[in-house]
């Protein structure tokens, strides 16, 4: 039942994005004396969402510093995987999710992890490595020393708390797992061709 439940709400969500797509689109109904609007081809839309890693698991802090620092590296990288899968279910509307992850420091703006993950591509790579799903994903990042390595900086939103974010849970608001994520969504049409558009 809930899976059920789970499809009839996301074939809901999406009839209503593309109602309000057609409804943009139809421009004659402004007033204009024509009686036609712009025909919606394709589209497409983006979510982008940042958020922080975790510190490592409360449990694991008095491991001696090198199988605490393997523990925190497999920690973020499972951390990853799920977020992204999660995010995708709570958001059936989006086709792709470009994502930040930042180190775990509240002052931090040093990105160690960052890709574009295509709603295809979840659930697609089948291998026992959790690294190698990550880069079958789309998601990027450099491991030195058992540590995920600085790949960037970003400005930091200047309001993170006045940004939307969603317990991955089930969709209520609040902190998750006790850090905000970063959501802004964005949107772009997609021709099937390629990815400018008719000449």
């Amino acid at each position: 039942m809930h899976s059920l439940l789970r499809k009839l709400r996301t074939a809901w969500r999406l009839r209503r994005v593309g109602k309000g797509l057609v409804n943009a689109l139809a421009l004659h109904r402004r007033g204009e004396v024509r009686s036609d609007g712009l025909a919606l081809l394709d589209a497409s839309i983006k979510l982008y969402v940042s958020w922080r890693a975790r510190d490592i698991h409360p449990w694991d802090r008095d491991l001696p510093e090198e199988r605490a620092a393997r523990r925190l590296l497999e920690q973020t990288f499972h951390d990853t995987e799920a977020a992204v899968g999660r995010i995708f279910s709570q958001f059936p509307e989006a086709t792709t999710v470009e994502l930040k992850v930042f180190e775990s420091d509240p002052a931090s703006n040093r990105v160690i992890m960052s890709g574009l993950v295509e709603r295809s591509d979840v659930g697609r790579c089948k291998s026992s490595s959790i690294s190698m799903r990550l880069h079958m994903l789309g998601i990027n990042y450099r491991v030195e020393n058992q540590r995920l390595a600085v790949i960037g900086t970003v400005a930091l939103p200047l309001h993170p708390t006045r940004i939307a974010s969603r317990d991955f849970e089930s969709g209520r608001s609040g902190n998750g797992a006790g850090r905000q994520a970063d959501l802004a969504m964005k949107s772009r049409l997609r021709w099937r061709d390629d990815d400018h558009g008719p000449q």
